[in-house]
């Protein structure tokens, strides 16, 4: 599978040809925004679903719920660097999180999941990303379906290229 290094090495065009129906296409904002919700469907239990995608020089996303859009976007940047499903049941627990104001100020975030999207050939294009104001802990049902979802977007970005 391709490293966050890797992913920071392909060329931006290949990147850009996998996305151009997100990031150009206004017409599908109702198509993204629908799949953000389908995350939220499938917690059962979040406040916020982003679909983010990340590139060289691009920051894009879709959202449902009560979505935030300033720098705590850059939390998902951190999530998709494992390159598989992550998970924070408590983000005051954990020691990365100590001193990080995104979780102390409102809204508060205490709960965390990212679940990769990634190409057939292993580029990972971003994430679907999950919070919540409480902590909490998804089911293997749960995290299945996060996984089925991400296949889905990513069959699409490749089939609309």
């Amino acid at each position: 599978m391709t490293t966050k290094a890797d992913a920071e090495q392909i060329p931006e065009e290949k990147l850009k040809s996998l996305l151009p129906d997100f990031v150009d296409n206004v017409a599908n904002e109702r198509f993204w925004k629908e799949l953000a919700q389908l995350a939220i469907i499938i917690s059962r239990t979040t406040s916020v679903s982003i679909c983010f995608f990340v590139d060289n020089t691009l920051q894009a996303f879709a959202s449902a719920g009560n979505a935030v859009t300033d720098e705590r976007v850059q939390l998902w940047e951190s999530i998709i660097r494992d390159h598989h499903y992550t998970e924070i049941e408590d983000t005051l627990k954990e020691a990365i999180f100590k001193f990080d104001s995104r979780v102390f100020d409102q809204p508060v975030i205490r709960f965390l999941a990212g679940m990769p999207i990634v190409t057939a050939d292993g580029i990972v294009l971003g994430t679907i990303g999950l919070a919540d104001n409480k902590p909490r802990k998804f089911s293997g049902e749960q995290i299945q379906s996060l996984g089925i979802l991400s296949r889905i977007i990513s069959t699409h970005l490749e089939m609309s290229k």
